[in-house]
Protein backbone atom coordinates (compact mmCIF):
# COMPACT_ATOMS: atom_id res chain seq x y z
CA UNK A 1 0.00 0.00 0.00
CA UNK A 2 2.92 2.37 0.58
CA UNK A 3 4.93 1.66 -3.02
CA UNK A 4 3.61 4.53 -5.39
CA UNK A 5 3.93 8.15 -5.27
CA UNK A 6 2.21 9.96 -2.55
CA UNK A 7 0.27 12.73 -4.93
CA UNK A 8 -1.47 10.52 -6.76
CA UNK A 9 -5.14 9.79 -5.69
CA UNK A 10 -6.69 6.11 -5.62
CA UNK A 11 -9.22 4.65 -6.39
CA UNK A 12 -10.90 2.75 -3.09
CA UNK A 13 -13.73 0.93 -2.88
CA UNK A 14 -15.20 -0.44 0.44
CA UNK A 15 -17.24 -2.67 2.06
CA UNK A 16 -18.54 -2.06 5.62
CA UNK A 17 -16.60 -2.85 8.48
CA UNK A 18 -13.54 -0.66 7.64
CA UNK A 19 -16.30 2.78 7.44
CA UNK A 20 -17.61 1.33 10.66
CA UNK A 21 -14.81 0.37 12.49
CA UNK A 22 -12.63 3.62 11.82
CA UNK A 23 -15.64 5.51 12.57
CA UNK A 24 -16.05 3.99 16.18
CA UNK A 25 -12.69 5.34 16.81
CA UNK A 26 -13.20 8.69 15.48
CA UNK A 27 -11.13 8.06 12.03
CA UNK A 28 -13.08 7.51 9.20
CA UNK A 29 -11.42 10.33 7.26
CA UNK A 30 -8.07 8.53 7.46
CA UNK A 31 -9.65 5.61 4.52
CA UNK A 32 -9.53 9.28 2.23
CA UNK A 33 -5.52 9.23 2.79
CA UNK A 34 -4.86 7.63 -0.28
CA UNK A 35 -7.40 8.24 -2.56
CA UNK A 36 -11.41 8.74 -3.63
CA UNK A 37 -13.65 6.12 -1.55
CA UNK A 38 -16.56 4.39 -3.28
CA UNK A 39 -19.26 2.80 -1.25
CA UNK A 40 -22.47 1.26 -3.06
CA UNK A 41 -25.50 2.80 -1.87
CA UNK A 42 -26.30 -1.02 0.15
CA UNK A 43 -22.98 -0.78 1.79
CA UNK A 44 -24.22 2.61 2.80
CA UNK A 45 -27.56 1.79 4.08
CA UNK A 46 -26.26 -1.20 5.75
CA UNK A 47 -23.80 1.13 7.90
CA UNK A 48 -26.60 3.66 9.06
CA UNK A 49 -29.08 0.39 9.95
CA UNK A 50 -25.89 -0.86 12.10
CA UNK A 51 -25.07 2.99 13.20
CA UNK A 52 -27.42 5.67 12.48
CA UNK A 53 -25.17 8.68 13.83
CA UNK A 54 -22.50 7.67 11.23
CA UNK A 55 -21.96 10.28 8.63
CA UNK A 56 -19.74 9.55 5.65
CA UNK A 57 -17.27 12.03 5.41
CA UNK A 58 -15.75 13.87 2.35
CA UNK A 59 -13.60 11.84 0.13
CA UNK A 60 -16.06 8.88 0.48
CA UNK A 61 -18.74 8.76 -1.91
CA UNK A 62 -21.58 6.53 -2.49
CA UNK A 63 -22.57 5.44 -5.78
CA UNK A 64 -25.70 3.30 -7.28
CA UNK A 65 -24.58 0.39 -8.97
CA UNK A 66 -24.79 -0.26 -12.11
CA UNK A 67 -27.43 -3.41 -13.17
CA UNK A 68 -24.37 -5.56 -14.60
CA UNK A 69 -22.70 -4.98 -11.62
CA UNK A 70 -26.15 -6.29 -9.09
CA UNK A 71 -25.95 -9.03 -11.68
CA UNK A 72 -22.96 -10.56 -10.54
CA UNK A 73 -23.35 -9.77 -6.96
CA UNK A 74 -26.48 -11.40 -7.13
CA UNK A 75 -24.69 -14.74 -8.91
CA UNK A 76 -21.89 -14.57 -6.20
CA UNK A 77 -25.22 -14.51 -3.36
CA UNK A 78 -26.85 -16.94 -4.75
CA UNK A 79 -23.90 -19.31 -5.72
CA UNK A 80 -23.51 -18.71 -1.62
CA UNK A 81 -19.89 -16.92 -1.98
CA UNK A 82 -20.96 -14.26 -0.28
CA UNK A 83 -23.70 -12.32 1.51
CA UNK A 84 -25.11 -9.99 -0.65
CA UNK A 85 -23.96 -6.40 0.19
CA UNK A 86 -20.37 -7.91 0.41
CA UNK A 87 -20.85 -8.92 -3.54
CA UNK A 88 -22.05 -5.88 -4.67
CA UNK A 89 -19.14 -4.24 -2.96
CA UNK A 90 -16.60 -6.39 -4.36
CA UNK A 91 -18.58 -6.48 -7.48
CA UNK A 92 -18.24 -2.47 -8.11
CA UNK A 93 -14.24 -2.88 -7.06
CA UNK A 94 -13.70 -4.91 -9.74
CA UNK A 95 -16.03 -2.78 -11.97
CA UNK A 96 -14.09 0.34 -11.17
CA UNK A 97 -11.04 -1.32 -11.47
CA UNK A 98 -10.10 -0.24 -8.10
CA UNK A 99 -6.56 0.18 -6.66
CA UNK A 100 -7.55 -0.80 -3.38
CA UNK A 101 -10.85 -2.96 -1.82
CA UNK A 102 -11.29 -2.08 1.80
CA UNK A 103 -13.09 -4.99 3.97
CA UNK A 104 -12.88 -6.50 7.43
CA UNK A 105 -14.43 -9.30 6.78
CA UNK A 106 -12.21 -12.62 6.06
CA UNK A 107 -14.57 -14.22 3.46
CA UNK A 108 -14.75 -11.30 1.33
CA UNK A 109 -11.09 -10.56 1.77
CA UNK A 110 -10.41 -13.95 0.07
CA UNK A 111 -13.06 -13.92 -2.18
CA UNK A 112 -12.16 -10.28 -3.05
CA UNK A 113 -7.90 -11.41 -3.77
CA UNK A 114 -8.81 -14.73 -5.55
CA UNK A 115 -10.13 -12.00 -8.22
CA UNK A 116 -7.04 -10.20 -8.38
CA UNK A 117 -7.81 -6.78 -5.97
CA UNK A 118 -5.86 -5.37 -3.55
CA UNK A 119 -6.67 -5.87 -0.08
CA UNK A 120 -6.49 -3.62 2.90
CA UNK A 121 -8.36 -3.71 6.66
CA UNK A 122 -8.87 -1.68 9.08
CA UNK A 123 -5.64 -2.11 10.65
CA UNK A 124 -3.88 -2.30 7.94
CA UNK A 125 -5.16 1.18 6.80
CA UNK A 126 -3.89 2.15 9.60
CA UNK A 127 -0.40 1.36 9.65
CA UNK A 128 -0.41 2.25 6.05
CA UNK A 129 -1.48 6.09 7.56
CA UNK A 130 1.44 6.05 9.67
CA UNK A 131 4.03 4.35 7.60
CA UNK A 132 3.39 7.14 4.78
CA UNK A 133 3.53 10.02 7.39
CA UNK A 134 -0.04 11.20 7.02
CA UNK A 135 -0.33 10.43 10.78
CA UNK A 136 1.86 10.96 13.73
CA UNK A 137 3.09 6.76 14.64
CA UNK A 138 1.42 7.55 18.53
CA UNK A 139 -1.92 8.81 16.60
CA UNK A 140 -1.44 5.31 14.70
CA UNK A 141 -0.57 3.26 18.07
CA UNK A 142 -3.63 4.97 19.43
CA UNK A 143 -5.78 3.87 17.00
CA UNK A 144 -4.74 0.46 16.93
CA UNK A 145 -5.37 0.48 20.70
CA UNK A 146 -8.53 2.17 20.17
CA UNK A 147 -9.67 -1.15 17.35
CA UNK A 148 -9.05 -3.39 19.91
CA UNK A 149 -10.66 -1.90 22.85
CA UNK A 150 -13.17 0.72 21.91
CA UNK A 151 -14.17 -0.94 18.14
CA UNK A 152 -16.56 -4.03 17.00
CA UNK A 153 -13.63 -5.03 15.27
CA UNK A 154 -11.99 -8.41 16.49
CA UNK A 155 -8.98 -8.33 17.12
CA UNK A 156 -6.12 -10.90 18.91
CA UNK A 157 -3.94 -9.95 21.58
CA UNK A 158 -1.33 -11.38 18.63
CA UNK A 159 -2.59 -9.44 16.36
CA UNK A 160 -2.57 -5.90 18.02
CA UNK A 161 1.22 -6.56 19.53
CA UNK A 162 2.14 -7.29 15.90
CA UNK A 163 0.83 -4.14 14.77
CA UNK A 164 2.22 -2.23 17.78
CA UNK A 165 5.96 -4.03 17.14
CA UNK A 166 5.38 -2.30 13.62
CA UNK A 167 4.59 1.02 14.37
CA UNK A 168 7.20 0.91 16.82
CA UNK A 169 9.64 -0.05 13.96
CA UNK A 170 8.61 2.69 11.91
CA UNK A 171 9.28 5.48 15.00
CA UNK A 172 12.99 4.24 14.99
Amino acid sequence: MGDEPPTKERVIVSNTGPLLHLSEIGRLEWLTLRGRVYVPVQIHQELHEIAQMVTLCEGIETVVPTQQVSTQAQKWGEAGYLHQREAMAIALAQEMQCDWFFTDDTEARLFAESLGLEVHGSLGIVIACASLGFVRTTEAEEAVLNLHRSSSLWLSERVVKLALDALQRLSQ
